[in-house]
């Protein structure tokens, strides 16, 4: 399971974009990734330029099994990444038309497209509602558009027969046809259209992750800690002294992330240690109490100032803790 990954930055914005967390695009991905197995219609190729990704603390299941050669896991996931993208819009759009779609929205829409309504109609046994206008195409009257609140879509066809709008499609395919674009262009231009009249709140977009690169972060499934370190004179010390446990250094300017950090990468049943100056004990207690409000046990330990002149000192500082925690040496 790989701990920390590096994502390109265009996935980082458009997944933010959707409101989807990198937690939940990742995910998707490699299940998605996958169901393609069995197809084996894909290649994957390695890509050396990683200036444009920046490091995600995020764990990620199944990429070793697909980096092979010259392909590392970085390959990997941001082509499950990419392979994602088109289907994590279209599920964004199938779910904005579920929550979002009432009568006054589908005539906002209609107008966003450009459809001038002659004539509209509710059909309250069918549960749909009917717009008529001019075909886009052939020109004919009585071209419609049906909002079907049962199947939380909406429809339009041609009533003329050989009109090439004339079969029954929805409206992704409609608008594939209106504007000559690809499925893809389609998706994602009906998609803005709806965040942007239902003014909608991207709800997840606070859980992304940040793009924090972190300097060192070792995680352990079976550890019954994890320690985080604030300070690069303690890593050392910690990781020859500690080795059964899990291990990160956060260092001060990453801090206010620190929630996001841990939660992503940090098993729920360990128990964080954070060791800090002794200076800084009260003001971390007051941000892990506020940051975690009981649902994680967070244990903040201050360390003597003067154990980065003296070694000897750090060592018995972790030795201590260690004794204190009975954590194995």
């Amino acid at each position: 399971m790989t701990k920390i990954t590096r994502i390109k930055n265009k996935y980082v914005k458009a997944y933010k974009i959707m409101g989807m967390s990198l937690e939940e695009a990742v995910s998707g991905a490699m299940q998605n990734l996958k169901k393609l197995d069995h197809r084996k219609n894909y290649t994957i190729m390695h890509d050396c330029n990683r200036e444009s990704c920046i490091d995600v603390p995020i764990a990620v299941n199944g990429a070793e099994q697909y980096a092979v050669g010259s392909i590392d896991e970085t390959d990997v996931v941001n082509f499950a990444l990419q392979l994602f993208l088109p289907i994590a819009r279209l599920d964004r759009f199938k779910r904005l038309l579920k929550d979002k779609l009432s009568e006054k929205v589908f005539f906002d829409m209609l107008e966003q497209l450009d459809i001038s309504v002659d004539d509209q109609e509710t059909d309250r046994e069918k549960g749909r509602v009917y717009a008529y206008t001019d075909c886009p195409k052939c020109g004919e009257r009585r071209f419609y558009f049906s909002w079907d609140q049962v199947r939380k879509n909406i429809f339009a066809g041609c009533y003329k027969p050989g009109c090439e709008m004339h079969d029954v499609m929805d409206i992704i395919t409609f608008v594939q046809k209106q504007k000559e674009v690809g499925y893809k262009e389609a998706v994602a231009l009906l998609t803005d259209m709806l965040q942007q009249i239902t003014k909608e709140t991207r709800e997840n977009e606070s859980s992304i992750i940040p793009s924090i690169p972190l300097e060192y972060c070792e995680i352990k499934a079976e550890a019954q800690y994890c320690i985080v370190v604030t300070a690069k004179a303690d890593l050392l010390t910690v990781c020859q002294f500690m080795q059964s446990e899990s291990i990160i250094l956060i260092e001060p300017h990453q801090m206010p992330y620190l929630k996001d950090i841990i939660v992503s990468i940090v098993p729920s049943e360990q128990i964080l240690i954070l060791l800090c100056e002794t200076s800084q004990c009260e003001q971390y207690k007051l941000a892990a109490r506020r940051a975690w409000k009981g649902d994680r046990k967070v244990i903040v330990k201050g360390l003597p100032e003067e154990r980065h002149g003296k070694r000897l000192l750090g060592l018995t500082a972790v030795k201590l803790l260690a004794n204190e925690f009975s954590i194995r040496m």
